[in-house]
């Protein structure tokens, strides 16, 4: 299973646990499984995982990146250009060009980043300026991608060949070749893409469904737009394809069931927002149903003629993510990730493979953000081979003189940490020191790269009693440092307060050399200092020397 999140982050898990995880340039936008080699046999070829990530789509084969795909730079648009090219010779002044710029994305006009940058301006000293200082020709426009789906090229199978088909902010649906290297078919629709579907075979037959911006349908049908378009109240958020239905879930918190044809069958009215939809395909059976979370938390299952609820799953929180398919060795598993974070593991029961004896799903496992399990989830037991078989023989016969000899060493420990403790207090050479009911902590930082460093020093009286007249020395190496400040007197140390203060330090060795600081933190009625801190030095900049 493979998630990519908004941390810019794609994970691979197997079972409970993350095997491996990749860092991404960009924030993920979809992400598809598919095959991509031609050569190798069915049985030997290896699945490869498209990540899309704003203009780039991301190739990763066993694991590892294989490949990166960037979509072409499209021209500027006439207009646009023309608007510029009259700007930089005088014939039109910043503010005509302004709203001729405004006039072009009224019209639904795909601006370039110059426009945009310009169109932010207020002060038109700024614009005549900003015309000034672009009067070249405009450079070609990057759009970016909006949404992915995969279609099989050749065989209509299980592990068949198969391509990207991808839609992108330039109102293009696009379809590349099996290994991602160049476009095979390109088309034009009036919005931008923001949902697709495939079915069929690219050199058989096929059938590609377009949602988009502007709450309209369109359909790819072999390679022509076709006219039947349909068109919707409002904007959409999910769309399934089930056999020769089409359905369209809409903000309005309606579900719409649509032939190929563009005739409408029915709706279904939900009873809280709609925020995923999948398509539960038993590929065993060829069983299908419609899944559909809600904003309340609930998941539910719909047949795809009689429209009836056959199941419904109740989650802790809205549902983000939702896919169905197989994992592991088990064919129907669904996949939820809900807004807390979780991830939620399904797996459907044997007795549902077909839909007219459906029972629902079993609950496997719910993994949380930070990687921890929730539920009874089985721990992995290590395989029984003859090391483990004398490794318990040993543990049986002989536990009496492991246990007392794990005691006698534990007691050790514990006996040379206390040891330490008081040596560091009795010496006074630890940060914090305890001296006739009174407790002082210091800290040191280092600040710069060198020669020249700013030593800074924090106090605090951590006791219940206030002291006086407390001198600090700082002690180092002359032939390598020069202080412009080595000694303290701190009057007064109130509790509960933080004494801050510093001291510029300058490195005199050309070659970088370092060597630790000592602060001491001393006491006049006494030899031992109270406390004694080592600061550790970086080493020097060479080249700013």
């Amino acid at each position: 299973m493979v998630v990519a999140d908004m941390s810019k982050r794609l994970r691979v898990f197997s079972n409970t646990s993350v095997v491996c995880e990749h860092a991404l340039l960009d924030t993920p936008v979809a992400l598809c499984c598919y095959q991509m080699e031609e050569q190798a046999p069915p049985g030997a070829r290896t699945p490869v995982i498209a990540v899309a990530c704003e203009y780039s789509i991301y190739v990763y084969k066993n694991l590892r990146p294989f490949y990166k795909f960037c979509l072409p730079s499209l021209p500027a648009n006439p207009a646009e250009a023309t608007v510029w090219e009259q700007a930089a010779a005088g014939q039109m002044n910043a503010q005509q060009t302004a709203d001729k710029l405004s006039e072009l994305r009224q019209k639904a006009f795909q601006l370039c980043p110059r426009s945009i940058d310009y169109l932010r301006l207020e002060d038109p000293v700024q614009m005549t300026e900003f015309i000034a200082n672009h009067k070249d020709n405009l450079p070609p426009v990057q759009t970016v991608i909006t949404c992915m789906a995969v279609i099989n090229k050749s065989k209509d199978e299980e592990r068949a060949i198969g391509c990207l088909v991808i839609g992108t902010e330039a109102s293009q649906v696009l379809i590349l070749e099996s290994n991602a290297s160049a476009i095979r078919a390109k088309f034009f629709v009036k919005a931008v893409p923001c949902f697709l579907i495939c079915s069929g075979v690219l050199d058989v037959e096929y059938r590609v469904v377009v949602a988009c911006r502007n709450n309209c349908i369109y359909t790819i049908k072999n390679g022509e737009i076709s006219g039947v378009v349909i068109d919707l109240e409002v904007p959409p958020v999910g769309l399934v394809v089930v056999n020769k239905y089409i359905f369209i879930g809409c903000m309005n918190n309606i579900i719409h069931a649509y032939q190929v044809r563009g005739k409408k069958s029915y709706s279904m009215l939900m009873p809280a927002a709609i925020t995923n939809m999948e398509l539960l395909h038993h590929q065993l059976t060829a069983a299908k149903a419609l899944l559909v979370a809600l904003a309340n938390g609930e998941v539910r299952v719909y047949s795809e003629v009689k429209q009836a609820l056959l199941s419904t799953i109740k989650m802790d929180a809205p549902v983000t993510a939702l896919k169905f398919g197989q994992y592991g060795r088990e064919r129907g598993v669904l996949v939820i990730i809900l807004q807390t974070g979780a991830l939620s593991v399904k797996i459907l029961s044997r007795a549902s493979s077909n839909l007219s004896t459906y029972s629902g799903f079993n609950n496997a496992l719910t993994m949380m953000e930070d990687g921890g399990t929730a539920g009874e989830v089985p721990l992995p037991v290590p395989k029984r081979n003859q090391l483990y078989l004398e490794q318990v023989r040993r543990e049986q016969e002989d536990s009496f003189n492991m246990y007392s000899t794990f005691q006698r060493e534990l007691c050790k420990l514990r006996l040379t940490a206390a040891r330490a403790y008081v040596k560091v207090m009795t010496d006074r050479q630890g940060p914090i020191s305890y001296t006739c009911g009174t407790c002082i902590r210091l800290s040191a930082q280092v600040q710069g790269l060198g020669p020249v460093y700013k030593l800074r020093f924090c106090m605090e009286n951590t006791g219940k009693r206030t002291i006086f007249s407390v001198p600090v020395v700082v002690a180092f190496n002359q032939l390598l440092y020069q202080l412009q400040r080595t000694y303290f007197d701190i009057p007064i140390l109130v509790p509960g307060l933080q004494y801050k203060f510093q001291t510029k330090v300058t490195c005199l060795d050309p070659r970088g050399a370092m060597e630790p600081i000592t602060v001491y933190v001393c006491n006049s009625k006494s030899a031992i200092p109270v406390i004694t801190a080592l600061v550790e030095m970086p080493i020097t900049e060479l080249l700013l020397f």
